[in-house]
């Protein structure tokens, strides 16, 4: 699915390095999905209306 499976014969370690930009734009996006979220309010306001 991310086309990182198995080993590369022709450039080594360059599925791990794939791997790892896949994992550090997950985690980026999330916390600019939080600091977003905080800056407008919006998780402060449904902490307090969900607790």
């Amino acid at each position: 699915m991310l086309g990182v499976g198995g080993a590369n014969k022709s450039e080594p370690g360059k599925n791990s390095t794939k791997l790892a930009q896949i994992v550090c734009s997950t985690v980026l996006a999330g916390e600019l999905s939080l600091l977003s979220a905080l800056a407008a309010g919006d998780l402060v306001k449904s902490h307090l209306s969900l607790n």
